[in-house]
């Protein structure tokens, strides 16, 4: 049971395994600080591109209003009001998950999981979703079990939702439909979003969970998107101690899934 190996081994044995937790943790620090450049781009790329962009549209659109509005007709003024509105609300939604995801990031956001049913989280998420879903002529289709209760928290759960849903509406053709379901398994509660969309390419599928992903596609009414709305999804699941993942179909549709244990 001994070791027999000569002493003089054992300084050479410690100092390769010195060596290699050295290795090891190099390696880590490579991972996050690599982790963390993709972060900074990620930020710095929405700031300059896709925050810039609405605001480009208000401010264009306002300018031309404000010129014109005694000269054009009330159509003209309502059209223009609307593209203004719809600006507005692109970049609300945009800053809103860029501030909850730096809170994130820097550890400011912790989760309050409650017990509860999520009636009024649903409630919400229709009153916000349906006249974007209405303007797309796109038919929004709820079909849950809301008599079950869950580990949540209340604004996290709302946040998946609200990203996800506006996601598959942002990616159908008018005409189509976006349908939310769950389906109450043993241990836990299956959220299911899914769409008959544009769907998505097989080959990118493993990247839109990740902070690096350079996918960045149009609507079908040519919306921008930044996928920053799928990493908080991620984050937000993660830290409800649920898993996410999606499945999709070139040219039929998107079902995003995830999971939210029950009491």
């Amino acid at each position: 049971g001994e070791d027999s190996r000569p002493l003089y081994f054992l300084p050479i044995i410690q100092d390769i395994t010195e060596r290699h937790m050295a290795e090891q943790k190099l390696k880590e620090s490579e991972a996050s600080l690599k982790k963390l450049n993709a972060t900074k781009d990620k930020l710095f790329s929405i700031i300059a591109h896709d925050l810039k962009s609405p605001f480009n549209s208000i401010l264009g659109f306002s300018e031309i209003l404000s010129e014109n509005a005694l000269k054009y007709s009330p159509e003209k003024v309502e059209q223009i009001s609307k593209n203004i509105y719809k600006s507005s609300k692109n970049a609300f939604t945009l800053l809103e998950n860029l501030l909850t995801w730096s809170r994130l990031q820097t550890g400011r956001l912790n989760p309050k999981i409650k017990l509860m049913d999520y009636y009024h989280i649903i409630n919400d998420i229709q009153i916000l979703c349906e006249p974007i879903a209405n303007s797309k002529k796109i038919k929004l289709d709820f079909n849950l079990d809301l008599a079950v209760l869950v580990l949540i928290d209340e604004q996290m759960l709302h946040t998946i939702l609200r990203n996800l849903i506006s996601n598959s509406i942002k990616f159908t053709f008018p005409g189509g439909f976006v349908k939310l379901e769950t389906q109450n398994n043993e241990h836990e509660v299956l959220f299911i979003v899914s769409d008959n969309g544009i769907g998505i390419d097989v080959s990118n599928l493993g990247k839109l969970f990740s902070i690096d992903c350079d996918l960045s596609l149009k609507g079908t009414e040519n919306e921008s998107g930044t996928g920053l709305g799928l990493i908080l999804c991620k984050d937000f699941v993660e830290k409800q101690q649920g898993r996410i993942w999606v499945e999709s179909e070139l040219g039929f549709g998107t079902s995003f899934k995830f999971t939210i244990p029950k009491g």
